[in-house]
Order: C-alpha cells, then sequence, then structure tokens
C-alpha cells in the first residue's frame, strides 16, 4: 500500500550488528602480557581502564574473552559482571576450535582451582560434552592431550586412569622421561593462560592423586621450573619436596628420603 502522498513507507532497517574481533584469545592473552611487561611498575586503575576500554569494545560480546576476563584480570574486573556458570556453558558450545578449546582449558582450571564451586553443577556436563563432541581433536597434538587430561582431573575421573594417561603424555613428550623426573610442559599458542599457571594446574592435580615417591618427586620438579636460578624456595615448592621425601621414606627409599629432605633444608631461607 502506498502512502497517501503516493511514496512507499521507508522501510525497517535492522540496527547494524557490532563488529567482533576474531583474534584469538590467547594471543590476546600474550598481548596483555606483554602490556603489563612493559609499564613501569603495577599498573594503576586509570591505565587499565583504559587498556581495556577498546579491547572491551571490540571483544566484549565474546564468552570466551568474557570468561578469561572474570576468572583471569582481578585487578582489573569488567565494569559489567556476568554469570560465570552461563559464560562457561556459552564458551563450551561455541563451533568454532579457535573459540572453545581456550574455553575448555579456561573451564577445567576454574574447576581445578575450585573458582566455581557455586556453579559446578551447570558448568561440568557442559565440559563434558564438549570433551566427547571433540575427542578426535583433542588427540590431535601434545598441547591439546595436556588439556584434555586437566579436564578430565578437573571432572573427578579414575585416578590409576588419570596417572596413567599423564605417564603416556610426558613419554610422548620426552621419551627419556620416567617418573621421578621434571620435563617441560607442552604449550601451544592458542592457549589462553602463561605457562606458569599451566605448570600450577598440573601440580594441583598430581597432589590430589595418590601418587608415589617417584610421581611425588615428578611434582616437585615441575613446580620447580618456575623458579628462576637463585631465587628463594616458595612455600608451596617446598611443601611439594617434603611431601616427595616422606613418600620415599614411606616406600622404603632411605637414601632417596634422606637426599631430598636434605635439599629441602638447604633451600629453606635464613629466616
Amino acid at each position: 500500500m502506498r502512502h497517501q502522498h503516493g511514496h512507499r513507507p521507508p522501510r525497517h532497517r535492522s540496527a547494524p550488528q557490532p563488529q567482533v574481533s576474531s583474534t584469538p584469545l590467547g594471543e590476546i592473552v600474550r598481548d596483555f602480557e606483554a602490556w603489563r611487561k612493559a609499564q613501569p611498575g603495577k599498573p594503576g586503575r586509570g591505565a587499565l581502564r583504559e587498556y581495556w576500554r577498546p579491547q572491551d569494545a571490540k571483544l566484549g560480546l565474546r564468552a570466551d574473552y568474557q570468561l578469561w576476563r572474570h576468572l583471569h584480570c582481578p585487578d582489573s574486573p569488567p565494569e559489567k559482571r556476568q554469570d560465570i556458570g552461563e559464560l562457561a556453558a556459552r564458551a563450551l558450545k561455541e563451533r568454532e576450535l579457535s573459540l572453545v578449546l581456550p574455553a575448555i582449558m579456561l573451564v577445567a582450571g576454574c574447576l581445578i582451582e575450585g573458582k566455581t564451586v557455586a556453579v559446578e553443577a551447570r558448568i561440568k556436563p557442559a565440559l563434558k560434552e564438549a570433551l566427547a563432541r571433540l575427542e578426535h581433536v583433542l588427540s590431535a597434538d601434545k598441547t591439546a592431550l595436556l588439556m584434555r587430561w586437566l579436564a578430565r582431573a578437573a571432572l573427578e575421573s579414575d585416578s590409576r586412569a588419570q596417572l596413567a594417561e599423564l605417564a603416556a603424555l610426558f613419554s610422548k613428550t620426552d621419551p627419556a622421561w620416567k617418573p621421578g623426573r621434571g620435563l617441560t610442559l607442552p604449550h601451544a599458542n592458542w592457549l589462553p593462560v602463561m605457562p606458569r599457571v599451566i605448570v600450577r594446574w598440573v601440580v594441583t592435580s598430581l597432589s590430589r592423586l595418590p601418587v608415589d615417591a617417584h610421581w611425588a618427586q615428578t611434582a616437585w620438579r615441575i613446580m620447580r621450573s618456575l623458579r628462576p636460578e637463585g631465587a628463594l624456595i616458595r612455600p608451596a615448592e617446598w611443601e611439594l619436596l617434603m611431601e616427595a621425601a616422606s613418600s620415599a621414606r614411606r616406600a622404603g627409599l632411605m637414601p632417596e628420603a634422606i637426599r631430598l629432605t636434605t635439599l629441602a633444608l638447604h633451600l629453606l631461607p635464613d629466616r
């Protein structure tokens, strides 16, 4: 029907969809880490606000980005807080691998650290579904295998199977590895956290398993990799070293128990 003056009524045009950046989350994380290191000291609120405003404008609609912001940016939380369970569920249902793989790692990590106790009942089924859907992808490389192991550990699967699977992964990473030795964990660029965080999650997961003396030493050596040469030992590492010594003593490996205990005492700060 024409307008009374003979002109067609104007067509309704839907609002243009906002542009959302497709930059991989791993790249976003590395850029942020590089920016933090370049700052002269700890960034203040103003500097953080200036950094995050354009990032949020480009990426704020992405669930994987928001999940990372909520979980790993405590110094500068998003201005609008969202429900972690809803963010995790949305991110895990993504079809693009570049979005869902980092989400699996983020969800596994927050379960391991106990950051999402209130919403675990909603997150765990979504994580299980994502693992099942991407099983063929998660066996493609060592980093994906490590992520799958962490996710399964977060879901509290069989402890014996966990240790066997981790031993196979470590041997694949380093053919010379055996329980008791440390190694450098695989770390691909798509991971949404830095290597030190992966180390913490692996060690935390191992500490919850009934490990023997050799596995206890592996856990300590992996944690040891975080301490710069000449730096003082941190309490968490010292406790792991003492647990390795205790495990060796319980197993009747007295020379090893004495060696590890002596090392632990030697590494104690003077204070």
